[in-house]
């Protein structure tokens, strides 16, 4: 029997072996979305719209969503990541700057600004075999206030119309760019978590990091690259305004971490 196949029927024993309680509380929280949707449209006749939910609700929710797919894979590892928010910030700031000054280009500063600070946070908790806790706590402190030292605590004003265009555009009609973007780092996310080694090794991280390491893979290279954040900084210039980029809000460190928490305990590996 293969790996593949062995892998499988080990997933499915896993499967027989639940019980009705266990399928009842994994989908209570989706019966409680359902319960508040039913409820705020018996409250109000606009809650249900097409305009509420997608240029309302999802635009709220998508920069959300992406800061929680980041700090996806340490959770998903035993680990976690308090920067993802922090680096947001600053990779916004630095975006908004590179596009002042070298125009439409400067947007892939974001993206690059966020692997490296993940990158930082993976080796130094990988090699220095310091806790993930502790390490990402303190390059929060360290990203955030860099952010806040380039902008002196006011917003990062840019002026370029393609980048306008990319933050308010619809390349799909009626969907704004930044739901469709959303949409597609999520099937990402999902792909690489249920379809890759990268993800299986994730979830036998998150297992038994021991018995990862005997079975012969490179754990410390797993961890590190699992810290990498260039998901939520690669919308840094449009997840706010098409003038400004600014300071991440606070809270959105915890409700990141929730949010990823419970999209981590609702998956299993098929």
């Amino acid at each position: 029997m293969s790996s593949e196949q062995s892998e499988r029927t080990i997933v499915g024993e896993l499967y027989e072996k639940r019980s009705i309680q266990d399928w009842i509380r994994d989908a209570g929280p989706v019966a409680m979305l359902v319960i508040l949707l039913a409820l705020f449209t018996a409250l109000s006749p606009v809650f249900l719209t097409f305009n509420n939910l997608v240029n309302s609700i999802l635009m709220n929710s998508t920069i959300l969503l992406l800061v929680a797919l980041a700090g996806t894979f340490p959770i998903l590892q035993q680990s976690i990541d308090l920067s993802v928010a922090a680096n947001l910030g600053l990779s916004g700031v630095l975006t908004a700057m590179a596009i002042n000054q070298f125009g439409f280009v400067g947007i892939f500063v974001g993206p690059f600004v966020g692997l490296a600070a993940g990158l930082v946070n993976g080796v130094v908790f990988a090699k220095g075999k310091i806790p993930s806790f502790l390490v990402t706590l303190g390059t929060q402190s360290v990203l955030m206030g860099g952010a806040l030292l380039l902008t002196n605590g006011s917003s990062q004003p840019y002026r370029n119309p393609a980048v306008q265009q990319l933050a308010i555009g619809n390349v799909v009609p009626r969907i704004p760019n930044l739901v469709v973007l959303g949409l597609v780092f999520y099937v990402i996310t999902v792909f690489v978590a249920f379809f890759t080694p990268f993800g299986r090794y994730c979830y036998a991280l998150g297992e038994s990091e021991k018995v990862t390491e005997l079975s012969g893979v490179p754990v410390d290279r797993y961890k590190s690259v699992s810290s990498s954040s260039p998901a939520c900084s690669v919308v840094s210039p449009v997840r706010s305004s098409p003038h400004a980029s600014r300071r991440p809000p606070p809270e959105w460190v915890k409700d990141s971490f929730c949010r990823a928490s419970l999209a981590s305990s609702w998956a299993v590996p098929l």
